[in-house]
C-alpha cells in the first residue's frame, strides 16, 4: 500500500470515528454547526463513505478504483455533495 493510500485510509476512519464520537450530539440537533472542523466535514462525508463501506458481495472493485473513488468522495466531489 502507498503512503498516499495510507494517508486517505487513515483520513477516512479519523471522520468516521469523529463522527461516530459526535452521533447523540448531532442527532439530537445539539451539535453546533462550526464548532469543530473535523466534526463539520464528517457530518458532510459520511453519507457518502457509508454508501462507499456498503458495498455488496456481488460487486468488485479494483483497489484503484476504490481508492480513486474513495478520494473523490473526500475531496467533496462525491455524488451526494
Amino acid at each position: 500500500m502507498s503512503d498516499d493510500d495510507q494517508k486517505i485510509i487513515n483520513e477516512t476512519v479519523k471522520l468516521m470515528a469523529q463522527f461516530e464520537a459526535s452521533r447523540d450530539l448531532i442527532e439530537v440537533g445539539a451539535y453546533q454547526s462550526g464548532t469543530n472542523s473535523v466534526v463539520d466535514r464528517a457530518i458532510k462525508l459520511v453519507p457518502e463513505l457509508e454508501k462507499f463501506l456498503a458495498q455488496r458481495p456481488a460487486e468488485t472493485e479494483s483497489r484503484a478504483a476504490a481508492m480513486t473513488r474513495l478520494r473523490t468522495i473526500l475531496s467533496g466531489l462525491g455524488a451526494g455533495s
